[in-house]
């Protein structure tokens, strides 16, 4: 009988922990390239793909929330990225999406507490 009464409890272990929540989303130039960081608490699962019309990197966070005021990018183009855009895609997703002035070699990183997606080429505004 006591192990029936301790089997519900054992299963919560097995339930997925709760949603990463997107709080940052930056750009940042750097020497020969410019990575937008996206900052989350807790790991998540990246998909990414580009589209064309304008150049963009779309980048899919899922098992994540929103957790942020939302502030429009300043435009100034970095390193060939011309616009920022996030939002909650799907109650579990959180999409952004990278516009370029044209297509560029992107790579994207995942490490504690951020995600990096790293484009190089392009010119930054003066």
């Amino acid at each position: 009988m006591s192990f029936l009464k301790a089997l519900p409890a054992a299963a919560l272990l097995f339930l997925p922990s709760t949603a990463a929540t997107v709080h940052s989303v930056s750009v940042v130039p750097s020497s020969g390239k410019t990575e937008v960081v996206i900052g989350v608490d807790h790991a998540v699962d990246v998909q990414d793909f580009t589209l064309d019309a304008p150049a963009r990197v779309v980048v899919d966070l899922k098992g994540a929330t929103l957790d942020m005021s939302h502030r429009g990018y300043d435009r100034i183009a970095r390193g060939g990225i011309t616009n920022v855009r996030y939002s909650q895609f799907r109650p579990n997703v959180v999409r952004v999406v990278i516009q370029m002035d044209a297509k560029h070699p992107y790579e994207i990183k995942r490490s504690d507490g951020e995600v990096r997606i790293s484009v190089t080429g392009g010119k930054t505004a003066d």
